[in-house]
């Protein structure tokens, strides 16, 4: 947050919309964690902290917008919480001396698709800033607007997981339209489609190869059922 734009939720709302329960009446965006359990059928279940605001003593203006202000911003706040007794060694998950993935929430308005006020996943590079002997790596940049929901919180921790933008980056170069808005890698809603949790490792779908089959599929949001349908393909 910043001198002009204070902090705008609690700490305790923000933890409930991320890794806790979440508001029902916004289902199915209720929280992060209760979105990716049910798209993953209850195989990933994510959870964290969520720290305290820093505020920096200066107006959001004054920030750089490039890379490299940005990776100060963010460094800042990490120092912030050191000083405050934060360990940031036990986000290193695999052991590999990076923070696998962490989120930045900002106060302010966005200022347009792919600005530097906008929600994004990115990295810190090659800056070589380190934690408690751990180097900051992959995280994610979104707005905290006055109306908080966890939804690009949710678009941008599938660009964690690996998978890509599927909405149209120039409708100009082969087919318009992405997938159609049906995605929540496209348009920020709906679910994850069953492509997206074949590669995740979610659902193993039935493999047809050629001649005809007659099959019946449950709602994928509900059921890992699948059908992946390519000439010659075998299964495995």
């Amino acid at each position: 947050a910043f001198s002009d734009y204070p902090p705008n939720h609690p700490v305790a709302e923000l933890r409930e919309k991320i890794f806790g329960s979440g508001d029902p009446n916004a289902f199915p965006y209720e929280s992060l964690r209760n979105f990716y359990l049910r798209s993953s059928y209850n195989l990933l279940d994510l959870y964290g902290e969520v720290l305290d605001w820093y505020v920096a003593p200066y107006p959001r203006g004054s920030v750089n917008q490039t890379g490299a202000g940005r990776n100060a911003l963010v460094q800042e706040a990490v120092e912030y919480h050191r000083r405050r007794g934060i360990r940031f060694a036990r986000y290193d998950n695999d052991g590999d001396n990076n923070i696998d993935y962490f989120a930045v929430l900002w106060t302010g308005p966005t200022e347009g698709w792919a600005s530097f006020w906008w929600g994004y996943f990115t990295r810190m590079g090659a800056d070589p800033y380190r934690a408690d002997g751990k180097s900051l790596g992959s995280f994610s940049w979104q707005p905290s607007p006055d109306s908080f929901s966890p939804l690009t919180l949710i678009h941008e921790t599938g660009h964690a997981l690996g998978l890509p933008d599927l909405y149209d980056y120039d409708p100009e170069i082969g087919p318009p339209g992405g997938v159609g808005g049906m995605d929540v890698m496209d348009s920020c809603q709906g679910d994850h489609n069953g492509f997206s949790k074949f590669l995740l490792g979610w659902i193993e779908p039935r493999v047809i190869g050629g001649g005809e089959r007659l099959l019946t599929l449950r709602p994928s949001g509900t059921h890992a059922d699948a059908a992946l349908f390519m000439p010659g393909a075998r299964p495995g």
